[in-house]
């Protein structure tokens, strides 16, 4: 334990020697003060500001690359949650076309919920086996469907099917040979 404190008494003794010894720094403090000045003279900060680098357009700076910070107004999101929300840095720029949201269409009919299993012909009566969801159904023309859906007509192998709420006509292939 004495041999700890022996060393960090020289390791003391060997910093603040070094302190004492340093060189002067290489500015002046004369030349820093001005600027504290300027800074305390100058207006209150707008947290709610970006800063972005621009070069100095001034006459006497053309040729020294001074940089200029311009202040530049942040936009706020549109859902602001306070210290913790998203902040965007980036200027507003015109709505992409994905942004801007088309008019609603026309509704549409769903796709048909039916699967085709077959199809018969007896007597000159055509008529398709369907299956929807876990029930089978055997359709013919002017059959109605859980009164959403009524065959108009079958014909070479295509059967045409009305969606009654909205009364737009849909076709089902049933075969590709008749």
């Amino acid at each position: 334990m004495k041999q700890r404190q022996i060393m960090l008494a020289v390791a003391l003794c060997a910093t603040v020697v070094a302190t004492f010894l340093a060189p002067a720094p290489a500015e002046d403090l004369a030349a820093v003060r001005p600027a504290i000045k300027a800074a305390a003279a100058a207006p209150a900060i707008d947290h709610g500001a970006a800063i972005s680098p621009t070069r100095s357009r001034d006459a006497n700076n053309r040729g020294s690359g001074l940089v200029l910070l311009d202040i530049v107004r942040r936009v706020p999101d549109e859902e602001d949650a306070g210290v913790f929300s998203q902040v965007s840095w980036v200027p507003p720029t015109a709505k992409k076309s994905e942004d801007v949201k088309a008019e609603p269409s026309a509704p549409q009919a769903p796709p048909l919920p039916f699967k085709v299993i077959g199809q018969y012909a007896e007597n000159g009566v055509e008529g398709v086996f369907l299956q929807l969801n876990d029930q089978y159904l055997v359709v013919r023309p002017g059959d109605t469907i859980n009164a959403t859906y009524k065959v108009s007509g079958y014909k070479n192998g295509v059967l045409d099917i009305v969606y009654l709420p909205l009364d737009q006509h849909q076709t089902l292939v049933v075969s590709t040979t008749e």
